[in-house]
C-alpha cells in the first residue's frame, strides 16, 4: 500500500523506474514517528551529552545555510531501522519484529508478534 500526499495527489514508495523512493522527514514527523521531545532528539545527537546515541540516525541537510542554520533531514529508512532495532533491543529476545513492506511508511515502526506466548 503507497502512501499519498493529500495536497499533490502524488504516490510515494515507488519512483517510476520502479526503485524504492527515498522519502526525507522532517523534524515534526520525526518527533511524532519516535515519541519523544525535540530536545530528547537533540541530546541523542549531541556527543557531549550524557544521553547521546550514536546509533540514531544523523539528518542530512537540505538547504545551504550556512553555519548551524538551515534545513534538515532525516532519511525514512533510516529511522525506520533505527526503530526496529530499538524495539528489537528492548524486548530483550522475547518478541521478534516482522517489517511488513509498508508499515513503516504509514507511521509505524514494526509489527509486533509473540513468540512462543499464549494469545
Amino acid at each position: 500500500m503507497c502512501i499519498t500526499d493529500n495536497k499533490a495527489g502524488n504516490v510515494f514508495g515507488l519512483e517510476q523506474s520502479g526503485k524504492p523512493a527515498i522519502r526525507v522527514l522532517r523534524l515534526k514527523l520525526v518527533l511524532e514517528r519516535v515519541g519523544v521531545s525535540r530536545s530528547t532528539v537533540y541530546d541523542w545527537m549531541n556527543l557531549n551529552s550524557p544521553r547521546h546515541d550514536p546509533s540514531f540516525p544523523h539528518p542530512i541537510k537540505l538547504s545551504s545555510g550556512g553555519g548551524r542554520c538551515g534545513a534538515v533531514g532525516w532519511i525514512e529508512s533510516d529511522l525506520c531501522s533505527w526503530l526496529d532495532s530499538r524495539i528489537a533491543a528492548g524486548w530483550g529476545g522475547r518478541m521478534r519484529t516482522e517489517i511488513k513492506s509498508s508499515v513503516c511508511q504509514r507511521g509505524v515502526g514494526a509489527a509486533l508478534v509473540a513468540i512462543g506466548a499464549d494469545c
